[in-house]
């Protein structure tokens, strides 16, 4: 309905007014996550500035804050990924979908093998006893969560990034064994040339995803 009047749309990029995240102040989030019928990989960037020190995250060295941060971005992008659905199912010729907001705070991106997935869809992934707060976004499932951060991470043109986080999530349904050093490379190639970040946040996921890491799994949500 939509996008009635329009006809063979092969390429479609929304960009919504703002970003849906609500964070704490001086704190910011960017993500970037890719979808078939459900999620199949997510970047995301977190950090806060303005003299913040790592104590000033949390307990747990601030692990608690990160775990806040990925979780409200992965429902934020399943929520756009909710949303696109009739479009994707209305718009048979549709070969690439990019869901952006005018904000630079997150982007949902499917290609012509995630599209073609969404469509075939016949709602394995949609829950039964749905509560209010699932009844508008994609499921998210069981995933694994390489986490890696820098308490201070200074970038080329003078900006200091505190508490800076980047962490790298799939699905563990698609791990296949992969475990270690060849997982590593896996997010190494994810997020060659920035990791779908411009300036300044490409810069920082590049020199983030030298760091040390540490891996985390959380149920399906």
């Amino acid at each position: 309905m939509i996008l009635r009047g329009f006809e063979r749309i092969r390429e479609l990029d929304i960009e919504l007014p703002t970003g849906d995240l609500w964070l704490e102040k001086r704190a910011a989030v960017k993500w970037t996550a890719e979808f078939g019928k459900t999620l199949k990989s997510c970047v995301i960037l977190g950090y806060r500035c303005g003299g913040v020190s790592e104590s000033d995250l949390g307990g747990g060295g601030g692990l608690k804050t990160r775990v806040v941060w990925t979780i409200s971005a992965l429902i934020a992008a399943s929520a756009r990924h909710y949303m696109v659905k009739e479009i994707v199912k209305e718009n048979m010729h549709l070969k690439k979908l990019i869901v952006s907001d005018r904000e630079n705070e997150g982007s949902v991106v499917m290609n012509e093998l995630g599209i073609k997935e969404y469509r075939e869809d016949n709602g394995e992934n949609d829950d039964i006893d749905r509560v209010w707060w699932r009844n508008s976004r994609t499921r998210v499932p069981a995933v694994r969560m390489r986490m890696r951060h820098e308490a201070k991470l200074e970038l080329s043109n003078g900006v200091v990034m505190e508490g800076a986080t980047l962490v790298v999530v799939r699905p563990t349904a698609n791990a296949g064994g992969v475990e270690g050093d060849e997982e590593e490379r896996w997010d190494e190639g994810l997020v060659a040339a920035g990791g779908g970040f411009d300036g300044v946040y490409g810069e920082a996921v590049v020199k983030l995803i030298k760091r040390r890491s540490y891996l985390l799994e959380m149920n399906s949500f």
